[in-house]
């Protein structure tokens, strides 16, 4: 019989037939439908397309929910690079599914090698001689999408709605790709070799030399009048203020005649009462000069001649570093910031004269620049959009903290915030490496502390965390976060002095037992008067009111006739809780240990028979709206008060049974000035309590499926002033614009718990912290890239000479064996190579990556500047401190 084709319609008919004494049976159908089998919608790079950022994650979206186990790299996933490499480990990569977006993502292990074919394949159904292999869905019949159907429990992915969540679990066929799918691209050039058109390279710290000689020499300036100051990566000395005194001349021979593209990147001091230029070029005229800056008020401007502006509607801000790519192609020019396109115009008409070339101000000395200049850099070519990013990209600029989390809680951005922890026990890491987690297993023991000090004391910040969640938690007080900094300092009536007056100790309760009570989470203990009953609280005391105290002793379901007599929910029998009147039918109650609502679920009881105890000659004064939990206490020594302050960034909530998967990040403080515990709770911590002081990014019950169980996912996210986003998988789930910016923040972070409170349960990887709002492409670049983090040289990359003999510390890496790390070190006679780009570019390498052993070199006579440069396997290269040597 032959195969039948997927996703058609089928009808199959048995004729009657006859027995042997000729009776003639009916006829017997039946119509079926084929499942259609699995194809690729999309893919990402777009096929054969060029000058890529090496940075790329290729994407492959397909038209139905594939099995995660399917794609095995070198298998079913295979990628190889024309030309190879000469690093065996440059072309190595990860395949991840994202199951509820039908996306498998190729991770590449590091970044790809430059000017470099990557032809990615994914396999249909193959005979590898022993067994079918491929690409392949599980059959789901009616369960839809509900479940990638993968039957070890140890991995299944949690999802949908119930009874759905293990859907395909009893489904044993599987529906491979129709055909096979590639598709291939070619990465982008080296920017920074004499064939990238690099004619002009100020790197300004704290020279004004020319480093790229591409055009054939070094076109040095002079520098009489500005002053050295911090640069864009904190270094000392690593770029110059500009004032009204101070400029740079460039040679006039410079000025490109075509195509050119120049960056810089900028740090606006002020804005000031006219226009201010980074740099222009040319002469008088319109069209015949070019200039960049910024307008009184701080939108950036494109001069280009006798005030003819194209100015930007928007505002980089003051007192931040921006990247800023200023490219000409023909008529055609565009402008880039933090590595994205904002401006593109067709019709620009250029014949720069050859009078000026000048950085810091207009070339007839008007608009000077107020701040601080880095890294000017000319190419006598247009970039392309991927090269300006790579240019841009710098994934350790403000990082305050970086935690593989392989086996320690050692910090790798350099700062040395080493976290501390009881306990810690290695695990798989998200790409799959053995050791490169850690196992958190819910229990105080293993919760990581990590001294920020002041570090992220800043409303603009971004955070990310890899985590998988291995465990579920109905209720929603039990938060399960990754990352927390928060300080909470609670109180109960026994710490509050004399806040319990003596006369509540002595008081005579009166009992009192109603019927038809109705108990829910929402409006707490009610009943209105009707069917010969009154209403609730003229029943138990016709003085009750917000503050008095009241008990409970027992409780019966009239539904079932149930009893109860130790507990019913959380309320805890014979214990004093304060009395919250919400009106003449209903009350709350208030927990004296911490002033919080009494936690009730979600479940309503429509008729209970409650015995109470009420006592309504004592009052406590509780200031404020309970409901909210703006509460202050007063007593006869006046108002007490705790505190709390911080944020924390979770995703682990998830009640299987409602298919409901939850993230979130929220922010809360106490409002001190007033007195009040503004949201003390944190399960208060929403908007609809009207607490101002709380931002909360949650998808609440809109976006299911969004958190994979037992599954890795990056969580993300970015704080930039009143803007707050939230990511997941790169991909931005919820954010606001208003933001209340004037939270303040605890000094330590925890990895792993609140404050030793509500522990994380599952495995966590990759911490990343920044005291900058990471761009959304940054930020999808931190996802895509396994490795991205360069070693980090030991003793804060100081080089030392003892006579001619150069040493230096061993450096470390995130992932690689430090063994396996290379060294090469090189000269020059000038100040040319105090950072990688320049080292690789004008070093004169004495020894080599493959031949550089140990942890010093001999025999260094000349008087010159000299480096080291550390690689790791994925090719991420750092640089130690240079050192001149007299």
């Amino acid at each position: 019989m032959a195969t039948l084709l997927d996703n058609l319609s089928y009808s199959m008919k048995i004729e009657g037939y006859k027995d042997f004494a000729n009776n003639i049976g009916d006829n017997v159908s039946v119509s079926f439908k084929t499942t259609e089998g699995p194809d690729v919608e999309n893919s990402f790079p777009t096929d054969e397309s060029t000058k890529v950022s090496v940075y790329t994650a290729p994407q492959v979206t397909f038209s139905t929910y594939m099995d995660p186990d399917s794609f095995v790299a070198g298998d079913t996933v295979r990628v190889s690079c024309s030309p190879t490499p000469d690093d065996d480990h440059r072309c190595d990569f990860v395949p991840r599914l994202d199951f509820y977006n039908k996306k498998l993502v190729i991770h590449p292990r590091g970044k790809w090698p430059e000017d470099t074919k990557i032809e990615v394949t994914i396999r249909g159904a193959f005979d590898n001689g022993s067994s079918i292999h491929g690409a392949y869905a599980y059959l789901q019949g009616g369960c839809g999408t509900q479940g990638p159907g993968i039957r070890d429990e140890g991995k299944l992915t949690q999802g949908g709605t119930a009874p759905y969540y293990n859907c395909g679990e009893y489904s044993d066929d599987r529906v491979f790709l129709k055909n096979d799918h590639q598709f291939s691209f070619t990465t982008r050039g080296n920017l920074d070799n004499a064939s990238s058109g690099l004619v002009l390279h100020y790197t300004l710290d704290n020279n004004t030399l020319d480093h790229s000689d591409a055009d054939g020499s070094f076109q040095d300036l002079d520098n009489t009048s500005l002053a050295s100051v911090e640069g864009r990566d904190n270094e000392s000395h690593g770029a110059y203020l500009f004032n009204s005194s101070g400029f740079l001349d460039l040679p006039v021979g410079s000025i490109p005649s075509g195509s050119f593209s120049i960056c810089l990147w900028s740090y606006n001091g002020n804005y000031p009462s006219t226009k201010s230029t980074l740099f222009s070029m040319g002469s008088s005229g319109v069209g015949s000069s070019l200039s960049l800056g910024y307008t009184s008020s701080g939108k950036p401007f494109i001069d280009y001649g006798n005030d003819s502006l194209i100015t930007l509607n928007v505002n980089y801000g003051i007192l931040k570093w921006t990247h800023l790519c200023l490219i000409r192609n023909n008529n055609l020019l565009n402008f880039y910031a933090d590595g994205g396109n904002v401006l593109s115009s067709d019709n620009l008409s250029l014949s720069l004269g050859a009078t000026s070339f000048r950085i810091g101000q207009k070339f007839d000395g008007t608009n000077v620049w107020n701040g601080r200049i880095d890294d000017f850099k000319l190419y006598d070519r247009s970039l392309e959009s991927d090269e300006v990013f790579d240019l841009y990209f710098e994934e350790s600029r403000n990082l305050e903290g970086f935690f593989p989390l392989a086996g320690d809680a050692k910090d790798h951005s350099g700062n040395n915030r080493d976290g501390t922890s009881g306990r810690f026990t290695s695990s798989s890491g998200w790409d799959g490496t053995s050791g490169n987690a850690l196992q958190f297993d819910n229990t105080t023991n293993d919760d990581i502390e990590v001294p920020l000090l002041s570090s992220l004391h800043t409303p603009d910040f971004t955070l990310i965390s890899w985590g998988f969640p291995e465990t579920t938690a109905t209720n929603r007080t039990k938060y399960k976060p990754l990352l927390s900094t928060a300080k909470m300092e609670k109180h109960s009536m026994s710490s509050l002095g004399g806040f319990e007056a003596s006369e509540f100790n002595t008081c005579t309760w009166s009992s009192k037992t109603e019927d038809n009570v109705t108990l829910s989470s929402e409006d707490g203990f009610s009943r209105s008067a009707g069917g010969g009953l009154t209403n609730l609280t003229t029943s138990l005391s016709g003085n009750l009111d917000t503050g008095h105290g009241i008990k409970i002793n027992s409780i019966k379901n009239n539904k079932d006739n149930s009893t109860y007599s130790n507990s019913f929910e959380s309320v805890r029998f014979g214990s004093v809780y304060l009395v919250h009147k919400v009106d003449d039918s209903k009350i709350k109650f208030i927990d004296p240990s911490n002033l919080n609502a009494s936690e009730l679920s979600n479940v309503s009881y429509q008729s209970l028979e409650i015995g109470f105890q009420v006592c309504d000659n004592v009052k406590i004064s509780l200031l404020g709206n309970a409901e909210n939990i703006n509460i202050t206490l007063a007593d006869a020594e006046g108002q007490k008060t705790g505190s709390f302050q911080g944020w924390f960034l979770e995703h682990h909530r998830s009640d299987k049974e409602d298919g409901l998967h939850y993230q979130r990040y929220r922010e809360f403080h106490t409002d001190n000035s007033s007195n009040k515990f503004d949201c003390y709770d944190t399960y208060l911590l929403k908007p609809e309590d009207h607490c101002p002081a709380i931002t909360n990014l949650d998808d609440e019950t809109t976006k299911r499926d969004t958190v994979d169980y037992k599954a890795w996912q990056q969580l993300a996210v970015r704080g930039d002033g009143q803007d707050l986003s939230l990511f997941r998988n790169a991909e931005i789930q919820a954010s606001t614009t208003s933001r209340n910016t004037n939270l303040r923040y605890h000094d330590n972070l925890t990895i792993g718990a609140i404050n030793s409170d509500y522990q994380y349960k599952g495995r966590i990887d990759d911490v990343r912290l920044y005291s900058r709002p990471l761009t959304d492409r940054e930020i999808k670049t931190l996802y895509a890239v396994v490795d991205i983090h360069a070693p980090v040289p030991g003793d804060s990359g100081k080089l030392i000479f003892s006579g001619n003999t150069l040493s230096w510390s061993k450096a470390f890496d995130d992932i690689n064996d430090n063994s396996s790390l290379k060294y090469r070190v090189v000269k020059n006679t000038e100040d040319r190579i105090q950072v990688v780009e320049t080292a690789m570019r004008n070093g004169v390498v004495l020894c080599n990556w493959d031949n550089c052993s140990g942890l010093s070199l001999q025999n260094l006579n000349e008087s010159a500047f000299y480096n080291v440069l550390v690689k790791d396997n994925a090719g991420n290269i750092n640089s130690y401190q240079k050192i001149k040597k007299n």
